[in-house]
């Protein structure tokens, strides 16, 4: 299997980071970098983060003065290493054998872009309801206008050398606007059956209802007037989260 560049956006992570980063110590696939690109945190993120610095063969730790996901994501674009390039939030979980089953589902099917479905450990009806219609959603938009999964995704490299990127215009479902313009630019995209755990503090925080409302408004807005999203109408906001 071909090396891996993981890239892990952060803001105020010091509570979290450490645990993706065991997470990632116990995959069955070995064979990657690190790259952290960290927004300017108020918290201890990097002081936890670089703890492990001498845990992994390649690890790279950047600092950006500016705040915003799309900038993080174009900044660790040009410095990735390999040409299979997976980003992830600090609060993603996954199985052991996770990065072994999507590598080579990628390989198998040579695809050029995905993402893996929603799961959790809550496991109430309301929950379980909205991760169903999530995942089904995502597989339904695949052909014709595909939604991302923000939290986990992959692309080749060459995929945003030849797009440029994320548009930094964009702070909600940006990632769905960017698969958007891979796949006019014919990319191969497919959502896989592998899954990962969500961090259920979004939902906790500004509440379920809310929140799924809010996703459908934006989605909504996305096939009737285009991607280009005014954040302040939908209130979200990079830093928000505690």
């Amino acid at each position: 299997m071909k090396k891996l560049s993981i890239v892990i956006i952060t803001l105020n992570e010091e509570k979290r980071i450490w645990r993706i980063l065991q997470n990632l110590k116990l995959q069955s696939f070995q064979d990657y970098e690190i790259i952290i690109v960290d927004s300017d945190s108020d918290d201890k993120t990097a002081e936890v983060a670089l703890k492990y610095q001498d845990e992994f063969e390649e690890f790279l730790f950047i600092n950006m003065e500016a705040r915003g996901v799309s900038k993080g994501r174009n900044t660790w674009w040009k410095l990735a290493k390999y040409e299979n390039i997976l980003f992830l939030d600090a609060d993603t979980l996954f199985s052991e054998k996770f990065l072994e089953n999507f590598l080579w589902e990628v390989e198998t099917k040579e695809l050029e872009s995905w993402t893996a479905q929603l799961s959790g450990t809550k496991t109430t009806y309301l929950y379980k309801l909205g991760f169903f219609v999530m995942n089904t959603g995502m597989k339904i938009t695949q052909y014709f206008s595909p939604t991302w999964v923000w939290a986990c995704l992959f692309a080749k490299k060459y995929v945003f050398d030849e797009i440029w990127g994320f548009d930094e215009r964009i702070s909600l479902c940006e990632d769905c606007e960017f698969l958007k313009r891979s796949k006019e630019n014919w990319f191969k995209f497919w959502v896989l059956e592998e899954k990962f755990y969500f961090d259920f503090r979004r939902l906790d925080q500004e509440g379920l209802y809310k929140t799924y409302f809010k996703y459908l408004r934006a989605n909504f807005h996305r096939f009737t007037r285009g991607e280009l999203i005014n954040t302040n109408k939908y209130d979200y906001n990079f830093w928000h989260y505690k």
